[in-house]
């Protein structure tokens, strides 16, 4: 099996099969193929019997019925013989469909994970891959761990598992190590981790900035990033460092936005309605004069783009950014 499945890899994928684990699940034979085989023999004797001493027991119908489901229909049906077989390389996931029949799909290249009552169903645009429920607790569970450092379990509540990882196998065993990728994002914060006692990358949906004032206004050029310097904002419940059961006040907090590209700055005098908006400057280093001592009026976040109104005197500024990455810290709780 296995000289023919490197000859697979090498022909269809350019791939040389070195680094394996061999997860055998089933072989289902069609056992009953000799018995059927021998159950003819015999009918056919007592054909040639009745030719002989004319018992007209067995005509040529008789023969004939008998050859079509005793031979026929058994050959046709021996492809039921499975070798069925999940090979695991640190590319590919193979499933050996018959002796000589595999499927090869490249973890990168996974666009579905269903789970189903015959195991997890795993497809590419074109193949698909089924993990039968013979294959063992531990044997799934080495294949979800790739999946999930992989992110193709496509599960949002784990996308924190994503990572660049090195798989390895040996003796049969996969073990993942993961490839240390310092980013723009670590240094990000670095900066800014020993002046705050609670600094996390992302969760800015769990934040609530309603009349949070921005104390002072920080850029960063050399990153494309800014950070807001605010009196306080809540944490609602869920924020991976609130631990109650409830919202919490933060103070003393900041908010980091990183990979800034500024859309609009539209300044609107909100005390007279005949004073034409105005487009402000879209650079960065403007921010400290228009946000400094402003109160975030309203605020809409999805995952890459923000719209903020700033309030400060009879201005409201209407500031819409995408960015990259976004790091949320604050120093105390108000108990």
């Amino acid at each position: 099996m296995l000289e023919n499945l490197k000859e697979f890899m090498r022909t269809n994928h350019h791939y040389e099969l070195t680094d394996y684990a061999y997860f055998d699940t089933t072989y289902r034979r069609t056992n009953w193929l000799p018995l059927s085989l021998s159950l003819f023999v015999i009918v056919f004797l007592v054909f040639l019997l009745d030719l002989i001493f004319s018992w007209n027991v067995v005509n040529y119908v008789v023969l004939i019925i008998a050859f079509v489901v005793l031979v026929v229909l058994p050959l046709a049906l021996k492809k039921g013989n499975k070798y069925q077989s999940i090979v695991v390389t640190p590319v590919y996931l193979i499933e050996q469909q018959s002796k000589d029949d595999f499927v090869a799909i490249d973890f990168d290249e996974i666009t579905s994970f269903k789970l189903t009552d015959k195991g997890i169903r795993i497809e590419s645009k074109q193949k698909k891959i089924m993990l039968g429920l013979n294959l063992s607790r531990e044997e799934i569970d080495q294949i979800i761990d790739i999946l999930e450092a992989k992110g193709k379990t496509f599960e949002p509540e784990k996308d924190y598992m994503i990572r660049p990882v090195e798989i390895i196998i040996k003796d049969n065993h996969i073990r993942l190590r993961d490839i240390s990728v310092r980013t723009d994002l670590d240094d990000l914060y670095e900066q800014f981790s020993n002046k705050y006692m609670m600094l996390t990358p992302g969760f800015i949906d769990y934040i609530i900035f309603r009349n949070s004032n921005v104390k002072k206004v920080e850029v960063l050029n050399d990153q494309q990033c800014f950070a807001l310097h605010i009196d306080r904002f809540e944490v609602k419940e869920g924020h991976p460092e609130n631990t109650k059961f409830d919202s919490i006040d933060a103070m003393d907090c900041i908010a980091i936005f990183q990979k800034v590209e500024i859309e609009s700055m539209i300044l609107q005098n909100t005390h007279d309605a005949n004073v034409p908006d105005k487009k402000c400057d879209r650079t960065l280093d403007t921010l400290p004069e228009f946000l400094e001592n402003a109160v975030i009026a309203e605020w809409k976040i999805t995952k890459s783009r923000a719209i903020f109104f700033f309030a400060t005197g009879v201005h409201q500024l209407k500031m819409t950014f995408s960015y990259s990455d976004v790091i949320i810290g604050w120093n105390k709780t108000k108990e």
